[in-house]
């Protein structure tokens, strides 16, 4: 085989796992945001059990086909990138959270889906960022 040619073929498959991985990682992080809206919403009604298999499983599996498709050099910003969104993610729901605890504000579906999201979006969302950051930093 040509060389250029292999480096191509190589080449569009590592940028179909790094998209097929953003994707889903998007994907994921929209399920979680779903997740911990639709308790907000003055509807009053529970999310379906699709949103809380889909949001820890897309967003595990996303990253890492992005990781495996992304250089070297690109996997600190994909971990800070999204680090930052599930933090971010992470802080919505302790805001809901708190608002509840101070009476402000009731939700309908109950709370559960605001502590899920909190703990899996929260715990990798600052190792994330605190791994990214740090990468960051050392060079």
């Amino acid at each position: 085989m040509i060389p250029s040619a292999d480096m191509g073929e190589q080449g569009g498959r590592v940028m179909l796992l790094l998209l097929s991985g953003v994707s889903l990682t998007l994907m994921g992080c929209l399920a979680g945001a779903l997740l911990a809206w639709i308790p907000l919403s003055p509807t009053g009604q529970a999310p379906s059990l699709a949103l809380w298999v889909l949001f820890p499983l897309f967003v595990l599996g996303g990253y890492v086909l992005a990781v495996m498709g992304a250089r070297q050099a690109h996997w600190r910003g994909l971990t800070l990138g999204l680090g930052a969104v599930l933090l971010l993610l992470a802080l919505s729901c302790a805001v809901g959270l708190l608002l509840q605890a101070l009476g402000a504000w009731q939700p309908m579906a109950g709370s559960a889906a605001l502590w899920y999201v909190l703990a899996l979006a929260g715990v990798p969302g600052g190792v994330g960022v605190a791994a990214g950051e740090r990468e960051l930093v050392s060079e």
